[in-house]
């Protein structure tokens, strides 16, 4: 790949996908390598200067038709195409000028694989040019100190037409002043380590993170002024969903696009539960541009002359337009196989990978996950009792789990504070779980995880509490399981039941309350105006911004009206915290 940067995770991620579908990802040039992935922001001359080769040194190879030069939307085109698609000036990079000549050129062979990519190593010597046809194992040398991609549309090359809102374009002057920290990467990591929270980004933020990084990018990064009580000075946050929470204009589902997002909001969907992040990034930030909106957008050309949409995109949406339909959904829905991973998915412990990997392997029902012999004692558990897990709960049922709850606690410990967190705090009508945080003032983290022990022991005398998930390890803050009750007709109902110390309450409030995309809206604000959010409390954002966990000193985390003051977003009740 072109410029190459291992180190990133969406260039992992991109490695990854090849390798499923028969790709060699290979760090070194030899005679089996075929295709040289390339940044849509890069042209040939950038590219050749890059590899430290000649148009001379490499054109006897191309004219062969023995290594190709494409653009890195290539590969994933083919995926989505499920065939070698024909090369053609959409995806091939012109190194040189062809000269005329009367002979023919032979047609180029395409390789059996979906594509062979040459990756340089990071930091490699520079190579004399040379002739790479005789060569059988030629280094590839980068440039010290390349810039991460960090264009959405590179995000993902399927749908990308790699010139609406590239940033790479001052990638050189980053390389220059030494930052290389991408913030919607980190944004994209902290995701990952934070499960219980959003399934994804919203809307307003992804944009939001672009053109607030594409004015700062030439810049190295410097903590935002404060006043004395920690505000950022400047800013304009205004666009950011946690701002208007309860409010009436959010996400309008009459919008003049209303058609066109609720079938790409399908296909995100579909591309979600595939665990396909490219695509999810793309129908993600081309939905929130469509939501912008104000006028429809019908053909092609409108489309892809707006933020975020490329030219894949937004000929499915001239489709759309055209035919009320979209001939990719079809397909997607007539192989049933969004619908077996969001069956798959509901059981306990099978995510994105795991379902993919049975629907691989044949498994389309619940019957056929039960003929299965490896599956794991909590696996088994939940498809004992999976229709009772995948019923929503009335808010009177939720009730009754936690005060069984509240009650035996109490009278372990009168001072332990518990409250119902989720929908049910949100006065949600029902919920899919009941999550239950206990607090007490002055109480070390050993003092709780004794009175946890304490109370699972009764309530599991009493037979409410049926079984544990996880959680009972030694010192664990949390225990995740399954309780009946009797007024809720002994129906098993999912139950986790968090531990937190009293200095870190309300950041954890915060957190499980939701909903999703409150909190990830909360999250990027934070990071936006220089701190770092999550359910431990509000942190300034540390100078070394490598981690993507890392976090500055505590700025509170006790007080959840406090950290929404500090934040300049208006304290809204939690019923007033539901986006989307």
């Amino acid at each position: 790949m072109v410029p190459s940067r291992p180190s990133s995770k969406l260039y992992q991620i991109k490695s990854k996908k090849y390798d499923e579908y028969g790709a060699r990802v290979t760090s070194s040039f030899d005679k089996s390598v075929s295709h040289v992935l390339i940044d849509p922001e890069w042209d040939g001359s950038r590219t050749l200067k890059y590899l430290h080769i000649s148009a001379g040194d490499i054109r006897p190879e191309i004219d062969k038709g023995t290594i190709h030069f494409v653009r890195d939307s290539w590969p994933s085109a083919c995926i989505e195409n499920k065939q070698l698609i024909p090369e053609s000036p959409d995806y091939t990079v012109q190194l040189y000028s062809p000269a005329p000549s009367p002979e023919t050129t032979p047609e180029p062979e395409v390789s059996q694989k979906l594509v062979q990519t040459v990756i340089s190593p990071e930091k490699p010597p520079k190579l004399k040019k040379r002739d790479i046809s005789t060569s059988s194992n030629t280094s590839l040398s980068p440039e010290p100190d390349t810039p991460k991609q960090t264009a959405i549309d590179d995000l993902n090359p399927v749908e990308a037409s790699g010139a609406n809102t590239s940033i790479e374009n001052k990638a050189e002057k980053k390389a220059q002043d030494g930052s290389g920290n991408d913030e919607l990467d980190s944004v994209i990591q902290e995701a990952e380590l934070q499960e219980h929270a959003a399934r994804f980004l919203s809307d307003d933020e992804i944009e939001h993170a672009l053109q607030t990084q594409r004015k700062k990018y030439s810049a190295p990064y410097s903590r935002p002024k404060r006043t004395s009580d920690g505000r950022v000075l400047k800013g304009n946050w205004d666009t950011f969903l946690c701002m208007k929470a309860g409010e009436d204009n959010i996400a309008k589902p009459d919008g003049p696009n209303a058609l066109v997002i609720n079938i790409l909001s399908l296909m995100l969907h579909h591309y979600e539960a595939e665990g396909d992040q490219w695509r999810t990034l793309a129908y993600r930030k081309a939905i929130a541009t469509l939501k912008k909106q104000t006028v429809p957008v019908r053909t092609a050309a409108q489309a892809v002359k707006l933020p975020g949409i490329g030219s894949r995109l937004a000929d499915k949406i001239e489709e759309i337009n055209k035919t009320g339909d979209l001939k990719r959904l079809k397909y997607t829905q007539g192989e049933g196989k969004f619908e077996v991973l969001e069956l798959l998915k509901r059981i306990y412990g099978v995510g994105n990978k795991t379902a993919n990997k049975w629907y691989s392997e044949g498994i389309r029902t619940l019957d056929d996950v039960r003929e299965r012999k490896d599956l794991t004692a909590n696996q088994q558990t939940s498809l004992d009792h999976y229709e009772d897990f995948a019923e929503r709960i009335p808010r009177d049922n939720v009730t009754k789990h936690f005060e069984r709850v509240r009650d035996a606690v109490h009278e372990i410990d009168p001072e332990i504070e518990a409250t119902a967190m989720g929908s049910y705090r949100r006065l949600q009508p029902d919920c899919g779980d009941i999550d239950i945080i206990l607090t007490k003032r002055n109480a070390s983290r050993h003092d709780l995880t004794v009175t946890l022990a304490k109370l699972l022991d009764v309530l599991f005398e009493q037979g409410f509490a049926k079984y544990t998930f996880g959680g009972i390890e030694a010192n664990s803050m949390r225990w995740l399981g399954a309780s009946a009750h009797p007024d809720d007709g002994n129906k098993w109902r999912r139950m986790d039941i968090l531990l937190v110390p009293w200095e870190e309450r309300g950041a954890a409030f915060i957190y499980y309350t939701g909903n999703d995309i409150f909190n990830r809206s909360m999250r990027l604000l934070a990071q936006k105006k220089g701190y770092r959010l999550n359910e431990k409390g509000l942190f300034l954002a540390p100078h070394d911004r490598k981690s993507a966990g890392a976090v500055g000193p505590l700025v509170c985390g006790e007080d959840e009206e406090k950290i929404f003051e500090t934040l300049g977003v208006p304290n809204r009740p939690p019923h007033k915290r539901i986006i989307g």
